[in-house]
């Protein structure tokens, strides 16, 4: 068996076998239909007799003595979806799994205190995250073992492990662990992961302590960071040199906030310029939807054609931000299309009729009515005759868009860009060629190209209309929430478009009433037909504080700094660490989770240290004293915490270098 997941145990012997089981005891399926989650209601009719995330699952596996099998996904992810039908409906694994374990299933996103801790645990063994997360805990919530996706059958990984492989590996060890060694190991071993969690960060060459002053940093250093950044980034599509490619939405806003400040420099020209490029890449990119407009969640190759089908409400709200932003700097038409066409997705596909906006929308859905089985990119792809006769009714608009999107009889997804392999014979829309170029090609005359492609574009969405759509995850997240309030108020400003603050105020309006105790200024997380009982976490409060801010910024409304205030000393209040300045995830009278972590990497979203960071940066220059001293010095505190992060990890952590430079700008 692979190192996979343990911090000891050697001694322990691996394999047993588990034969085909005849028969099965239904689950108890009201457990999670009564929870605020689509993901957790999706699995109630599974084999697996599954618990949602809370006191009463630990307690009945201390009650039998069992370690606990907890599962994290979410609901928009192709191989959530894929693990439920073949393991979770599956009678021989459900039989092994409620004989033998207590199973837990948890939502990542309206848990993600749980799923952070479970990642950084992932991280500490050694292994790769990749959802559905699988981690083996002791009844007292401490992880054991842990993976990335382990598939039903073995052809999933180079490896070769299957989940079936892993929980007869994992229970053989229980059943060993006659004499509590286990339990106490893992003891010590969630001892040694807070200590190495909770660990300062190294000094800085040729200091012994952190230094407190933040403007330590200098503005060589913050070149030296950015020119980082481009030595790993496509210069010629845009974003990232890996794949998948993922737009990274906190690094692009580092770079143009950059780009804009030191535009005289040659590092800031080239850091405008690769925003320019990721942001035009992904404007032709099929990881745009061309057709029902908003972004996918990440692309599967270099030249963002092949899009991974799920869309994230946070990636509309920060990617339709960043275009405003960019119109607002160079006045590019195409960018404000585009930003207006992505928040006209966010309001109205995932817009709540009450106000706020919904998670997600799924990558898979049924090809046809008939069909029985969600394929990811149904919805989304096209074969040649399908994009004809769709087109049928129009020669022109189909000779045209067949060039502009590169039409092919065999589909035209790039080689090794279908890394699920869905698509065969399948096309996307991206554009091939030019569109002024298709239409030379075409033999349309000059100036009649833009008419035949927007009937063009009708038709489609006619005829893709009749397809069974995608799932929204109709969940409403603050945070997210929060991202988006922002990023429409700041739109509105950017774009010239007074009308986007409507839907702004109304998702604030929504949040106020359903998840916010307006006398505590406490927040719930998540909400479905009614807030959940979920505390919020910091990025709850660090995106209504961003949100607040916006608000006031766009309108000149004092009530909204008020508000945005209000919720900053809530935050310092219950989730800053005083012995760091730093501020943790989880509250502090909060002890369900494993791990107290203080999060600063950012990744698709900035952290809520990063975004807290800028809060206070912005607050210190917005209220008057002593208020304003009081946000200064909490500002002050958390980028010494982090001096020594931003100065070795700098790629890592670009809202902090963001929200570093603004604090130190005269």
């Amino acid at each position: 068996m692979a190192t996979f997941l343990r911090f000891s145990l050697c001694w322990i012997i691996l394999s047993v076998s588990i034969g085909s089981v005849n028969g099965q005891t239904a689950p108890k399926a009201g457990r999670l239909l009564r929870e605020k989650s689509p993901y957790l209601q999706r699995h109630a009719d599974n084999l697996v007799d599954w618990y949602p995330w809370g006191d009463a699952a630990f307690a009945r596996a201390r009650e039998l003595n069992r370690p606990t099998f907890v599962n994290i996904g979410y609901s928009t992810s192709p191989s959530c979806s894929a693990i439920e039908q073949d393991s979770f409906m599956s009678g021989e694994i459900a039989e092994l799994l409620n004989k033998n374990f207590v199973c837990i299933l948890v939502d990542r996103e309206e848990r993600p205190a749980v799923d952070n801790a479970c990642v950084r645990y992932l991280l500490l063994v050694k292994e790769s995250p990749a959802w559905p997360l699988h981690v083996f805990m002791t009844p007292e919530r401490i992880p054991m073992f842990g993976t990335g996706y382990l598939p039903n059958q073995s052809t999933g990984r180079q490896d070769g492990q299957t989940l079936l492989s892993v929980l007869n590996y994992v229970l053989t060890s229980w059943k060993r662990d006659s004499d509590g060694y286990l339990a106490r190991q893992t003891a010590r071993d969630a001892k040694l992961m807070q200590e190495t969690v909770d660990r300062r960060p190294e000094p800085a060459s040729g200091t012994t302590e952190p230094n407190t002053d933040p403007k330590h940093l200098t503005r060589d250093q913050l070149d030296a960071f950015v020119r980082n950044v481009l030595s790993n980034s496509d210069t010629t599509y845009g974003g990232t040199l890996s794949v998948p490619k993922f737009p990274l939405v906190p690094n692009l806003q580092w770079l143009h906030q950059f780009s804009e400040q030191f535009s005289g420099t040659s590092t800031g020209q080239e850091a405008g310029q690769l925003v320019e490029a990721t942001l035009k890449g992904m404007a032709k990119g099929g990881i745009r939807d061309h057709l029902g407009c908003g972004f996918h969640r990440y692309a599967q190759d270099e030249q963002w054609s092949v899009p991974s089908f799920e869309k994230m409400l946070y990636d509309q709200a920060l990617s339709g931000e960043l275009y405003a932003q960019l119109f607002s700097t160079n006045g590019d038409p195409l960018y404000k299309e585009i930003a207006l066409d992505t928040f006209r997705y966010m309001t109205t596909r995932l817009g709540n009729a009450d106000g706020g906006f919904y998670t997600s929308e799924d990558a898979v859905s049924l090809p046809d009515v008939d069909a029985s089985q969600p394929t990811p990119g149904a919805f989304y792809s096209w074969t040649e005759e399908e994009f004809d006769a769709a087109l049928s009714s129009d020669a022109e608009a189909r000779a045209l868009l067949k060039l502009h999107f590169g039409i092919r009889p065999r589909g035209n997804i790039p080689p090794g860009s279908d890394l699920g392999q869905n698509l065969t014979g399948k096309n996307i829309l991206f554009e091939k060629l030019a569109l002024d170029e298709a239409a030379k090609a075409a033999g349309i005359p000059a100036g009649k190209g833009d008419a035949a492609y927007e009937r063009g574009l009708a038709l489609l969405r006619q005829h893709q209309s009749k397809r069974p759509r995608p799932m929204v995850d109709r969940k409403i997240l603050v945070s997210w929430n929060g991202y988006a309030i922002a990023a429409l108020a700041r739109g509105a400003t950017a774009l010239k478009q007074p009308e986007l603050l409507e839907p702004a105020i109304k998702a604030m309006d929504f949040l106020s009433r359903h998840m916010v105790d307006n006398k505590s200024t406490a927040i719930r997380h998540s909400w479905l037909a009614g807030a959940s009982d979920i505390g919020g976490i910091c990025d709850d409060y660090s995106a209504m504080v961003d949100a607040s801010l916006a608000l006031y910024t766009a309108t000149g409304d004092r009530k909204w700094l008020s508000l945005a205030q209000a919720f900053q000393q809530k935050q310092l209040d219950d989730f800053l660490d005083p012995a760091t300045g730093a501020f943790f995830e989880i509250p502090l009278s909060r002890s369900d989770v494993f791990l107290r972590l203080r999060p600063a990497v950012d990744s698709d979203l900035l952290s809520c240290n990063g975004l807290t960071a800028r809060n206070l940066v912005r607050l210190s220059k917005t209220v008057e004293e002593p208020q304003r001293l009081i946000w200064k010095a909490a500002a002050e505190s958390l980028f010494a915490y982090f001096e020594t992060t931003m100065s070795t990890q700098s790629s890592m952590v670009p809202g902090l270098l963001a929200a570093w430079e603004e604090f130190t700008r005269p």
